[in-house]
């Protein structure tokens, strides 16, 4: 995957975690440490919604998954796409 992967949602530069830009993969690390204020909250979600809406596929991963539940999570999308 692409590492902080640019993207425009709304006039508005922003980035992806981790990207698979050709299969209009997006990959999230969600975490209270950036997310813990409702403007960030707010904005995320609203983001999120756009690039969905733009065609890409959004996974969300936590810092309280497992390395082998997010690896898990990552093989079965990507499995679906390539089906």
């Amino acid at each position: 995957p692409v590492q902080q992967h640019p993207v425009r949602i709304k006039g508005r530069r922003c980035r992806i975690d981790l990207a698979y830009p050709h299969l209009m993969i997006a990959i999230e690390l969600e975490g209270w440490e950036f997310h813990g204020i409702r403007s960030a909250f707010t904005w995320d979600r609203a983001r999120r919604n756009e690039l969905t809406i733009a065609g890409w596929q959004v996974l969300q991963l936590t810092a309280e998954m497992s390395d082998d539940e997010m690896v898990d999570h990552v093989r079965r999308l990507l499995a679906s796409v390539a089906a």
